[in-house]
C-alpha cells in the first residue's frame, strides 16, 4: 500500500513546536545540501535538489540562532539529518548487540553491513516476517505469518542460537500474530510475545512468556475476552526491567505494567498506545489516535502528559505504530494515515519537548500511507525506514547507545526552558515543490 508513497520532502521543512507554544522553524533543503555543487557529496540527499549551491551549513545555524536568540540552546544546532533512498526496502527493524540493524522484506531476513548503510541477505522464511527480536544473551527470535488476520494461517516463532545461521520452531500461535511491536525480553532473558490480529472473542488477548528460550511457555497477561480488542505493544523498560503491555481497539483499551516479570499487573492508564521509547527520566508513548499524539510518562511524578499533537501544527496527525531513539538522543516519531483519513503522513524528531517535522509523504486518497516501522540509531548514526536511511551527523553530542532497541542514555541532551511569548505565524509557500512554513516571534 504505502510502499510506493513518494516523499513531498520535508528535509527542507524543519518545524519545531512544543506543548507550550507552537514555534516553527523552516529551512530550505538547499541549505541542508550544503557545499558547492562539486562538493555536494558532503551531504548527499537524492530526494532534494540543490538550488542554492553556495549556501553553507553555518548559515543555517546562524538563521536558527537569529530566530531563537532569546530561547536558549536548541537541539537543532549540532545535528544534520541526511535522508537517502536505499534498497531493499525493509521493515520490522531490530538492533542486535553488535550494533547491526536487522530487517525483513516479505519472508526474507536481512542484516546491515558494518560501516555502511547496506544490507545483506541472511535467510528466507516461507511466510512473511512480522517480528524480529534479539535478547540480551544474543538469542535471535523471528516471528512469521502468512496472514496475521487469518487464524487458519498460524503465526510461527523461530529461535536461533547461532546468529541466524540456523533456526528452530519454538511456538505456533493460532489465536494471534506476533508483530515487531509485540515481542520483547528482560534482563533475565525472559521473552514476552503478544497476540495481535483477529479481535473477536478468544483471539488476540494473551501475552506469552518463556524463561527457557522457547522450551516452555506460559500466559503472563490476558486482556478481557471480549470482541473488539487485541494486544498492541509489549515492551520491557531497560531502566527498571518492568514489563509494559497495551491493548485496544475500543473502550476497553489500557496500558498495564508489571514490576515482577509478568506475575502481577497494574493498570497505569486508559489509552490505546501502540509505540514506546524509554529514557532515564521518562517514557514516551505513541498513540493510536487520529491526532498524532505522543504522551510523556514522567518517572518521578508518575504523570502522563501530551508533548506532541501533530494535528495542531497543520494538516497532520495519525497513529504512531513505532518510535525510535537515535544515536543523538533524539526521538523519532513516524505517523501513518488510514485509508479513510485525509491528513499527511509524517516523521517527526525531537527531544520530548521540542519537535521538528522532518519528512512528510504523498499518499493517494483512500490509501493507507506513512511509515509503520523505524529502526533505532546504530553506532554509525543510521536509522532506517522502509526504503530510506536517515543519517544523523553531529559535531557536539556523544551520548551512549543502550542495549534495548528503543533505549538510549540521553543525559547529554540539552533541555529547553518554557517560552510562552513565542507564537507561530504560518505562511504556506511553494519552493521547488516544497511546503515552507515560517516562524515569527510575537
Amino acid at each position: 500500500m504505502h510502499t510506493d508513497a513518494k516523499f513531498s520532502l520535508l528535509n527542507s521543512v524543519f518545524a519545531w513546536s512544543s506543548r507550550w507554544s507552537y514555534a516553527i522553524i523552516i529551512f530550505n533543503v538547499a541549505l541542508i545540501a550544503c557545499g558547492k555543487k562539486d562538493d555536494v557529496d558532503f551531504l548527499v540527499n537524492p530526494l532534494a535538489k540543490v538550488v542554492a549551491e553556495d549556501h553553507k551549513l553555518a548559515k543555517v545555524m546562524g538563521l536558527n540562532n537569529a530566530l531563537f536568540k532569546d530561547m536558549g540552546d536548541t537541539l537543532l544546532d549540532p545535528w544534520i539529518f541526511d535522508v537517502k533512498e536505499i534498497y531493499p526496502a525493509l521493515c520490522c527493524f531490530e538492533l542486535d548487540g553488535e550494533g547491526k540493524t536487522w530487517g525483513a522484506k516479505g519472508g526474507g531476513l536481512y542484516r546491515s553491513v558494518v560501516g555502511s548503510d547496506g544490507f545483506e541477505f541472511v535467510r528466507q522464511f516461507t511466510a512473511t516476517v512480522h517480528g524480529i527480536h534479539w535478547t540480551a544473551d544474543n538469542v535471535l527470535y523471528v516471528a512469521t505469518d502468512a496472514d496475521r488476520w487469518d487464524q487458519n494461517q498460524p503465526c510461527r516463532i523461530y529461535r536461533s542460537f547461532d546468529g541466524g545461521e540456523s533456526f528452530r520452531l519454538v511456538k505456533v500461535l493460532r489465536t494471534g500474530s506476533v508483530l515487531w511491536w509485540s515481542i520483547s525480553s528482560d534482563r533475565k532473558n525472559n521473552v514476552f510475545v503478544g497476540e495481535y490480529g483477529p479481535r473477536d472473542k478468544g483471539s488476540g488477548k494473551r501475552v506469552w512468556k518463556t524463561s527457557d528460550h522457547g522450551l516452555s511457555w506460559e500466559v503472563a497477561f490476558h486482556a478481557p475476552n471480549i470482541d473488539g480488542i487485541h494486544i498492541h505493544r509489549v515492551a520491557v523498560d531497560p531502566f527498571t526491567n518492568h514489563v509494559w503491555v497495551t491493548y485496544g481497539d475500543n473502550q476497553h483499551q489500557g496500558v498495564f505494567r508489571s514490576e515482577d516479570e509478568g506475575v502481577t499487573w497494574s493498570k497505569m492508564r486508559h489509552a490505546q498506545s501502540t509505540a514506546v521509547v524509554f529514557t532515564e527520566e521518562a517514557i514516551y508513548w505513541g498513540e493510536d489516535t487520529f491526532e498524532g499524539t505522543v504522551t510523556r510518562y514522567d518517572r518521578r511524578t508518575g504523570r502522563f502528559t501530551p508533548v506532541l499533537t501533530a494535528m495542531h501544527e497543520g494538516s497532520y496527525g495519525g497513529s504512531v505504530y513505532d518510535m525510535a531513539i537515535g544515536k543523538s538522543g533524539l526521538i523519532y516519531v513516524p505517523m501513518v494515515k488510514y485509508s479513510h483519513q485525509s491528513h499527511i503522513p509524517t516523521l517527526w524528531v525531537g527531544d520530548g519537548r521540542e519537535w521538528k517535522l522532518l519528512i512528510e509523504t504523498n499518499v493517494e486518497e483512500n490509501r493507507f500511507g506513512g511509515f509503520e516501522h523505524i529502526s533505532s540509531g546504530d553506532p554509525n548514526g543510521f536509522l532506517f525506514l522502509k526504503g530510506y536511511r536517515i543519517e544523523e551527523r553531529s559535531k557536539q553530542l556523544k551520548p551512549k547507545i543502550g542495549r534495548n532497541r528503543n533505549t538510549l542514555d540521553v543525559a547529554g541532551v540539552m533541555s529547553r526552558p518554557d517560552h510562552p511569548d513565542v507564537a507561530t505565524t504560518m505562511m504556506q509557500k511553494q519552493s521547488s515543490g516544497i511546503n515552507v512554513v515560517e516562524a515569527r516571534k510575537r
